[in-house]
Parts: structure tokens; C-alpha cells; sequence
């Protein structure tokens, strides 16, 4: 038999910055998605997660509101946050990183 695992968590936050500064400051460990762009932020260090796992993000709207500007904007962005760049191009990591 496994014994139970606690995590004493110290820190919570809804917003992915305040969740990159606590690791920049070293006060915290974070896994966040490549769609914060962590690469970018001062005095992280990134470390690729074995087997490059991957998550499923999808969207939900009325009917009604499903062409809007709006809706297709943050669809649009999503989209293009998810595709890979062209091989050979060093623009963006596509891997998923823990912090």
C-alpha cells in the first residue's frame, strides 16, 4: 500500500503572472501552459516535461454567438497559439514546460 500524499500549499492565484513571479521570486514551483509564453518572463528556468504531454482546450458558446467577432477572435487566437510552427523555425517552443 501507497501512503497518502499532502501537499502543503502556501499559495493560491487564479492569475498565471502572479503564479510566474512566485517562481521567479523562488518562493514556488509551477507547471503552466506554453500559452503564457513563460520563456518570456524574467528569471524563470524552464525544464521540458518527459514525453512532451500534451491538453485539450475547447470552447463553448450559444448558437446565437457562435460567429460573433468576439467568440471567433479568441478561437482564432487559440488556434494559432496551438499550431506548431513550420520546422526549422525557432519563433515559439511548442513543448509544454514545467517552472
Amino acid at each position: 500500500m501507497i501512503a497518502p500524499y499532502y501537499s502543503d500549499v502556501r499559495y493560491e492565484a487564479a492569475d498565471l503572472h502572479v503564479h510566474m513571479g512566485l517562481v521567479a521570486a523562488g518562493h514556488a514551483v509551477g507547471i503552466l501552459p506554453d500559452l503564457v509564453q513563460a520563456q518570456r518572463y524574467e528569471g524563470l528556468h524552464l525544464v521540458a516535461l518527459p514525453g512532451s504531454p500534451r491538453r485539450e482546450v475547447f470552447t463553448v458558446s450559444r448558437s446565437a454567438s457562435a460567429a460573433s467577432a468576439p467568440v471567433r477572435l479568441v478561437r482564432d487566437a487559440l488556434t494559432a497559439a496551438a499550431t506548431p510552427p513550420p520546422p526549422g523555425d525557432p519563433s515559439r517552443p511548442v513543448s509544454p514546460y514545467i517552472l
